[in-house]
């Protein structure tokens, strides 16, 4: 694969070069960026954007990417009908490490997004990706920044080593810290199920889903509600 042409910025960088940045990604390339938990990759959510997170990861196909959002809002447009339960998580607990996966109409994602109907939907709290996403028309698919079964990076240097050559651009945000990776649930018939444990505790999770439940009860047995 021939050598790229790569733009590396930093985040004070960001305010003058962020829509040559975003521009990167709207002409179907893919840009290293920080996040909150570990630096990710990001390329528009369609067959090709996908085709080259599995290249560039030599990731197994039908291992589906999550998909950054940049509002609530978006979640409508790709026919997403969140329950109370799962409008509640995502109210509580976004911005931040939570990826939900959620049912999609059919059709609308490339397989390596939904292989099996769904998406794994996140708002990252991050400023400088979350206004990325925004600029990139409010969705980007994304993964963490590592060859898959190499540990995900902390530093934009520790993922640069790894993709040298292969990007379209990078944004060095300094070390991403010590938090854990995104936790990942579903949420279905009124149930919150843990895939993948991670920056936001179950015990978190189970206060909200009690909370939830209580409210319900506390409906039913008022008759004026």
């Amino acid at each position: 694969m021939p050598r790229k042409s790569s733009i590396n910025i930093t985040t004070n960088d960001w305010e003058s070069r962020a829509d040559e940045i975003a521009a990167k990604i709207i002409a179907g390339g893919i840009v290293l960026f920080p996040t909150e938990t570990v630096y990710g990759l990001g390329a528009l959510p369609n067959e090709n954007g996908v085709q080259l997170l599995i290249d560039l990861k030599l990731r197994p196909k039908g291992k589906p990417f999550q998909l950054l959002i940049s509002d609530l809002d978006k979640l409508g447009k790709y026919g997403v009908n969140p329950s109370p339960l799962a409008m509640k998580v995502m109210e509580t607990f976004w911005p931040g490490p939570l990826t939900i996966v959620l049912d999609v109409t059919p059709g609308l994602f490339p397989f390596g997004l939904a292989p099996s109907g769904n998406v794994g939907f996140r708002m990252p709290a991050h400023g400088l990706c979350l206004d990325l996403v925004r600029r990139c028309g409010g969705a980007l698919a994304a993964s963490s920044a590592n060859v898959t079964g190499n540990p995900e990076p902390r530093t934009c240097s520790e993922a640069l080593r790894q993709f040298s050559g292969r990007l379209d651009a990078s944004i060095d945000g300094g070390p991403t810290g010590d938090s854990l990776h995104s936790t990942v649930i579903s949420v279905r018939n009124g149930d919150i199920t843990v895939i993948r444990k991670g920056a936001v505790s179950e015990a978190r999770l189970r206060e909200v889903e009690e909370s939830y439940q209580a409210s319900k009860v506390s409906d039913n047995n008022n008759p004026n509600v």
